[in-house]
């Protein structure tokens, strides 16, 4: 089913309708049912990152995904990211969204004491790389 977007407009006091495009998956912008839809939307993608034992948080089209772990399980945990964001990208492929490499971040937290114990290595998903940084962009 598709759904023709209309903009009516205002001119002289008269009103003018122009269809901009047919609408045939996804919502026009600004519409109340966007914010519904999207969340309807993400709740598999919130399910498939918890099913990995990792928290997801979702802010607009910015996902997060935060694990914890002691010393001893480093390694354990980078592999767990690594499946977590393996099938991320599958369900992206099969829902859609585009994911961009360039902005996918890495960032290990410890205790001054416990730095030197964080992986410095790459985190491997679908053949890309992506090094830990120490920071994140604003």
């Amino acid at each position: 089913m598709a759904v023709n977007v209309v903009r009516i407009l205002k001119a002289n006091n008269r009103m003018d309708k122009n269809i901009l495009r047919t609408l045939v998956c996804g919502v026009p912008q600004g519409s109340v049912l966007g914010p519904v839809l999207f969340v309807m939307y993400s709740v598999d993608l919130i399910q498939l990152i918890k099913n990995h034992g990792l928290v997801p948080h979702l802010y607009a089209d910015d996902t997060q995904v935060y694990g914890s772990c002691p010393p001893s399980a480093v390694s354990a945990l980078s592999t767990t990211i690594s499946k977590c964001l393996d099938d991320v990208v599958s369900w992206a492929s099969s829902n859609r969204p585009q994911l961009n490499p360039t902005k996918t971040e890495v960032m290990w937290c410890a205790t001054s004491r416990r730095q030197h114990q964080l992986p410095s290595s790459a985190l491997k998903f679908s053949g890309v790389s992506v090094a830990p940084v120490k920071s994140v962009r604003a």
